[in-house]
């Protein structure tokens, strides 16, 4: 099908191009007419050579398009990542013929079918516009994703979640000096995972995740340390549980009360990081037994908003009612085992009672420990947990350090101020940074010599957001007291591949699977190849009576 594009600026002047064409073809006839020199041969190749000239003038004028129906042209656009055998095998399945490695794509089609995802920016951006459908190529034992908290509290919970494609049942697990964190066994086949565990450590940490001894990731984070809170025992008869319990959060430079009465108006007192002369400082968490829950320091700490924390319990059917009588909560457990006592904390030796709580409004359990905790006016806690202290004095910090980070994480007070990222960072790719304050709201961060602004949350008042790039890796300071660690660009780039491709196709269309619709297909002469057909006209015209 043939149609013009002559469209001239108004139709006055579309007629006088035409009829000035028709005049131009009357005055070559007649200048051919009137010569009587010329043979018949001659006149005949003369009138051929002008007629010519003249059609092709007016094809220069008209602009002739030449339009043909065609099936839409598709492509199968490959990673580098993937093998010849799994090319072939997909393209044929899919009756693809047309077949380009990703160095060598320039995007000339209407849709294309992406295998795998090893793909740079600009690559991908060529895509822009494109109908894309998208096969991953699946490497079994590699990371597909993951996330982590890159700031987090001492003693808050550290959750580690991705994805993997087991070749087989393994177990994934995280492990810090060779301790094992948290671990899980995998499946074959396509696998979401979560690992967590109390931050144990100050600063900066590093863990690893391992995938059956295989090192699949360095976690890095930086755990800020808790603020200074008091802690006060209320006792009546101090053990030495509650003794390496005080010294280890001496240790942890934490202000520590602990008074024992020893007979009647004589007792014993013990002040860690507490000053010598002067009063003590008012507690802000209290621990406890349940024989010391209608006591008049337990009740007030809890009407005045402080947090209480029962340990050492024997029996739960009458220890819990009690502490709920005196403090109006409703906590209740279950029996679970005809023994003594249960193995708790995956696998750190420590044992519990037998005991299950119910689920209660406004109440949590501790996870990997039978630790419950309600919030009232306070926050009140109770642990099931038989004696720790062994794990102390066998040498094994690590396992006592996290057993009570996890304990003692759900009785701190909200901070005044935290910063949050979530991690892998990855340089030149924008992080989000959540900045909060509940005095004043944070405007802006100063930090590795840059400044960054920070635009309100609409959903948390108290809260700002914003994104920034990090242009080198390592550890960079984001204030005096919190650190981020920075990845470089190839240390999760299975991860970054599969996010980018993700992204490319939520911003652009999809790709029907099947009945690629038919298109019209156009095309014409360029301007300069119609000066060239004129040029060779006039130049035959110029040479032929010379001949």
């Amino acid at each position: 099908m043939i149609h013009v594009d002559f469209n001239p600026v108004s139709p006055a002047l579309n007629g006088v191009v035409l009829v000035a064409l028709l005049i131009l073809l009357v005055v070559q006839g007649w200048f051919l007419a009137r010569n009587r020199l010329l043979s018949g041969r001659r006149r005949l190749i003369r009138a051929a050579l002008n007629g010519l000239f003249w059609l092709a003038l007016v094809a220069f004028v008209l602009r002739p398009v030449w339009k043909t129906t065609g099936q839409t042209r598709h492509a199968l656009l490959i990673g580098a990542e993937v093998p010849g055998a799994v090319l072939r095998q997909v393209g044929d399945s899919l009756g693809l013929t047309q077949r380009v490695r990703a160095a060598d794509f320039q995007n000339t089609f209407d849709s294309v079918t992406v295998l795998g995802q090893d793909f740079s920016p600009l690559i991908l951006s060529r895509l822009a516009g494109t109908s894309v459908r998208w096969i991953p190529y699946i490497i079994p034992d590699q990371l597909q994703a993951i996330c982590w908290k890159a700031v987090l509290r001492q003693g808050d919970r550290q959750r580690v979640t991705g994805s993997v494609y087991s070749g087989r049942k393994q177990v994934i697990k995280l492990s810090f000096a060779g301790q094992t964190l948290d671990s899980l066994t995998l499946h074959t086949g396509q696998n979401e995972f979560t690992l967590a565990f109390p931050a144990f450590s100050t600063g900066r940490t590093e863990t690893e995740l391992r995938l059956n001894g295989k090192l699949l990731a360095v976690v890095r984070f930086f755990a800020r340390p808790l603020p200074v809170r008091t802690y006060q025992f209320v006792l009546n008869a101090p053990d030495f549980e509650a003794k390496t319990l005080a010294d280890w959060l001496g240790q942890q430079r934490q202000a520590v009360q602990l008074a024992a009465p020893l007979s009647t108006g004589i007792g014993s007192s013990l002040r860690i990081n507490q000053p010598q002369n002067g009063l003590p400082k008012q507690p802000d968490i209290l621990i406890t037994d349940p024989g010391s829950a209608g006591s008049a320091a337990v009740r007030k700490a809890v009407a005045s908003g402080k947090s209480v924390l029962f340990t050492g319990l024997t029996k739960p059917e009458t220890d819990l009612p009690t502490i709920n009588r005196a403090l109006g909560t409703r906590f209740g457990a279950q029996r679970i085992s005809t023994a003594e006592s249960v193995s708790v904390g995956g696998g750190s030796g420590q044992t519990a009672l037998p005991y299950r709580f119910f689920p209660g409004a406004a109440q949590t359990v501790v996870r990997g420990y039978p630790v419950a905790v309600q919030h009232t006016r306070g926050i009140v806690g109770v642990s099931l947990l038989n004696e720790t202290f062994p794990a102390k004095l066998s040498g094994d910090s690590l396992t006592y350090s996290r057993i009570w980070n996890a304990l003692l994480a759900p009785l701190q007070p909200p901070a005044p101020a935290t910063l949050l990222a979530d991690a892998p960072i990855v340089a030149g790719s924008p992080t989000l940074i959540r900045s909060s304050d509940t005095l004043k709201r944070p405007e802006k961060l100063v930090f590795s010599g840059d400044t960054l602004r920070l635009a309100p949350d609409p959903f948390t008042p108290a809260s700002a957001t914003g994104s920034y790039r990090f242009g080198s890796t390592g550890w960079h300071s984001l204030t005096d007291s919190v650190d981020v660690f920075v990845e470089d660009s190839t240390a999760f780039a299975s991860v970054a591949n599969r996010q980018r491709v993700s992204a490319l196709l939520r911003a652009g269309p999809r790709l029907a699977v099947q009945n690629q619709p038919a298109r019209l297909q156009e095309y014409r002469l360029p301007g300069w190849a119609w000066g060239l057909v004129l040029l060779i006209c006039l130049t035959a015209l110029w040479i032929e009576p010379k001949l």
